[in-house]
């Protein structure tokens, strides 16, 4: 792998502080070939979480700056992190667009000389890719397929990625809904108990639904968490910027309960916490469990001529 100079200076490097609900991840920007199972994009910028090389003229490697982690915590190791890594699933493209590229945000790129870090603006043919997308086929969406699970929820669940949409006898969309997404953040709407939420999303790397409630009782124990005194059947509209919508039902138990009956459980079906966004609903990892997800890129579309970014199900 190739360390990237930074847009700043030559002799520079450039560094990524990436944000988490739970933490950071902080390490440098470099190129690398990856490969999934028969796809492979060579020569991608991809960040090295947790890198403790020392560069080339640093007397140490990088101090991560004040103004990354914000007062959350580091996750720069596989422990910490929970994984080896992660290649996003997301509809874009690279992981900041053109918000990074026309200016210097904190919390994203940051130029590193061999004395300090300082955010920094980063063209998008430079910045953290999403690796699918650069793959020579079934480059133009992923597919998230994790089985249904008890409502007392297991161990663990094992599923699958499937790579592309469309392009293949075991990745075709067919009747799922098909719900199109904001063309620069990715959102949709959700309208629960008749407010609508226009800021909404799926997201696999959360572990419940997320959604402000003031009339669910919060945890004692896992606090952030609801835990309803019995359980709760709930349900939430979704709408597309196509105008699509997909009304999905929902339930809701107390996550103590949960958690103390079952401690080493890691797949839960019916948990859900508060949201500190109002106009946001978290379709969390329960919303994936016993479906098939689909996510459409940006710019691509499949045998149906719909264009992403979208996500079906």
């Amino acid at each position: 792998m190739t360390e990237l100079t930074s847009p700043a200076g030559a002799s520079d490097l450039l560094y990524e502080c990436m944000t988490f609900a739970d933490g950071y991840s902080w390490g440098s920007v470099r190129h690398a070939d990856v490969q999934v199972a028969d796809g492979t994009a060579s020569n991608i910028a991809i960040q090295l979480i947790g890198d403790d090389s020392v560069p080339t003229g640093f007397a140490g490697t990088p101090a991560v700056p004040v103004d990354c982690p914000n007062g959350s915590p580091p996750e720069n190791s596989v422990v910490a992190f929970g994984a080896n890594g992660v290649i996003g699933l997301g509809t874009f493209m690279d992981d900041c667009g053109s918000a990074c590229a026309t200016s210097a945000h904190a919390q994203a790129y940051y130029d590193c000389s061999p004395t300090t870090c300082s955010p920094v603006a980063v063209l998008q043919s430079s910045q953290v890719v999403n690796p699918v997308y650069h793959f020579a086929t079934n480059n133009n969406g992923i597919i998230v397929q994790l089985p249904a699970i008890g409502s007392a929820g297991q161990l663990a669940a094992r599923g699958s990625l499937v790579l592309g949409i469309d392009t293949q006898s075991n990745n075709m969309l067919g009747t799922h809904t098909q719900l199109t997404l904001s063309p620069l953040q990715g959102y949709f709407s959700t309208t629960y108990k008749g407010v609508p939420m226009r800021n909404s999303f799926v997201d696999s790397g959360s572990n419940g639904y997320f959604f402000a409630d003031s009339s669910i009782p919060g945890c004692t124990t896992n606090t952030g968490f609801y835990c309803p005194l019995a359980r709760l059947d709930l349900s939430a509209t979704n709408t597309g910027a196509n105008g699509t919508t997909s009304t999905v039902n929902f339930s809701v138990v107390s996550a103590d309960t949960l958690t103390l009956n079952n401690a080493t459980f890691t797949a839960l079906p019916n948990v859900a916490g508060s949201n500190s966004v109002a106009t946001s609903f978290d379709w969390g990892l329960p919303f994936f469990y016993g479906r098939s997800v689909y996510v459409g890129f940006e710019g691509r579309s499949g045998n149906n001529g719909v264009a992403g970014p979208y996500v079906a199900y």
